[in-house]
């Protein structure tokens, strides 16, 4: 199974675009996850989320760059402090305060074999 990742750096420099990106955090922590219990589940694990990822131009598959399979977010890594330790002003109703540049890794690993023939058709 290949197995990828992602690198992004956050420089958040407004409240609102530190909300949204502890939300992007938030969200793939969530979904990179089992569940436990609930109805019918018992004491066993569902499994996380699976993902689609597609390279694109302008609006259409970008056919230079090889096709994913359906995968799995296997780590999420986040640096709050890449550079040194360095925050953004509080927010009001929120304690604590946002730092001004996060360093963000998604890993991810395809939940189908490649084959040759896959490879054939854009894999």
């Amino acid at each position: 199974h290949r197995k990828f990742s992602y690198t992004w750096k956050f420089a958040p420099k407004t409240a609102e675009e530190s909300e949204a990106v502890y939300s992007i955090i938030k969200k793939f922590k969530r979904y990179m996850a089992p569940s436990t219990g609930g109805q019918g589940h018992g004491r066993y694990f569902t499994v996380p989320a699976e993902f689609d990822i597609f390279y694109m131009f302008r609006g259409d598959e970008n056919t230079f760059l090889n096709k994913i399979t359906s995968c799995v977010c296997t780590g999420v890594d986040v640096n709050y402090t890449p550079q040194q330790y360095q925050s953004l002003r509080p927010i009001n109703g929120r304690n604590g305060v946002p730092m001004s540049e996060i360093d963000f890794k998604l890993d991810f690993m395809e939940t189908k074999l490649i084959t040759k023939e896959d490879i054939l058709q854009g894999y």
